[in-house]
């Protein structure tokens, strides 16, 4: 995760991606990805998983957008 939070513009692809993945790891590892991204884009990303299906990815959005990772 580190390696993807050096190049932001590929952690959003990557990010993106895991939005439509079944992988919930990935998707909360996303979540956290973006929060350390911090940008506009990442943000609004981020706001996605706040409703994910899955309890914990949904947490790790909630932490992300408070500034908590």
């Amino acid at each position: 995760m580190e390696i993807l939070e050096k190049y932001p513009k590929i952690g959003l692809q990557v990010a993106k991606a895991a939005t439509e993945s079944s992988d919930t790891d990935a998707r909360w590892q996303s979540a956290v990805l973006l929060g350390r991204i911090r940008s506009q884009p990442a943000i609004e990303l981020l706001k996605r998983f706040t409703d994910d299906e899955e309890e914990y990815v949904r947490r790790r959005a909630r932490m992300a957008l408070e500034g908590g990772e």
